[in-house]
């Protein structure tokens, strides 16, 4: 599958802290993520299905979501590797 824009530009949205949906970013019913995992990544609108919401003449739109680094198993981990750093640091 080619998933190349196939535009003179990209314009990227980026959602804020409130995490909104791909769909709603793009403003766009049907999209398909092209990079990334669950936790973030790039979406784009579904070959075939039409363009994002608003984008102007030559213009490839995509999301980046990303709402998923800021909560969940991934940040605890985190922040517990972390602490166990410091943990290990300070008795070392």
């Amino acid at each position: 599958m080619d998933l190349t824009p196939g535009r003179d530009a990209v314009e990227l949205r980026v959602h804020g802290i409130s995490g909104v949906t791909a769909e709603r970013i793009l403003d766009h019913p049907i999209v398909t993520r092209v990079a990334g995992n669950t936790h973030a990544g790039f979406f784009r609108p579904r070959p075939g299905s039409g363009t994002a919401g608003g984008a102007a003449e030559g213009v490839s739109v995509e999301a980046y979501r990303w709402g998923s680094l800021t909560a969940g198993a991934a940040v605890r981990t985190a922040a517990y590797q972390r602490a166990v750093r410091e943990l290990t640091d300070r008795s070392g």
